[in-house]
C-alpha cells in the first residue's frame, strides 16, 4: 500500500518523440504472494508522468514479479500506456540478506 516507486512507461499514441517517459508512480493496493514458489503480486496504481498531448496521470493494474520488477498497464483517457520498473531497493537488499545467511551458516549453502 503506498508504495512509490520510479516508472518508465511508453505510450504509443503519444506525439513521435514524447512517446517514452520517466514517471512517478504509486500503488494504492493490491495483494502479493511473497512465499509462493515465483513471488507474484497485483496493484492498482496511479502513475504521473509529462506527456505533451495526453494526461498526466493514468490509473491502471501492475503485477510484480520476484518482489522486485514490474510490468502494467495505465489508462490516460483517450489512450493507453504500458509502464516497466525495478525495485532497486529489493534488489540489493535480498543479494544482501542471503550473503549475511552465508556468514551465519556457510555449510547450509554447500549440504542443500
Amino acid at each position: 500500500m503506498l508504495h512509490p516507486r520510479a516508472v518508465y512507461e511508453f505510450n504509443q499514441d503519444a506525439i513521435k518523440g514524447d512517446r517514452s517517459q520517466l514517471g512517478l508512480g504509486i500503488e494504492w493496493f493490491g495483494v502479493n504472494l511473497w512465499d509462493a514458489m515465483i513471488p507474484i503480486g497485483v496493484s492498482v496504481v496511479s502513475i504521473y508522468a509529462d506527456y505533451a498531448d495526453k494526461h498526466a496521470i493514468g490509473h491502471g493494474l501492475q503485477l510484480t514479479l520476484n518482489n522486485s520488477a514490474s510490468i502494467g498497464w495505465v489508462d490516460r483517457g483517450e489512450s493507453n500506456g504500458e509502464f516497466v520498473t525495478l525495485d532497486f531497493l529489493k534488489l540489493r537488499e535480498d543479494k544482501h540478506e542471503k550473503l549475511e545467511q552465508y556468514k551465519q551458516d556457510p555449510w547450509k549453502w554447500i549440504s542443500g
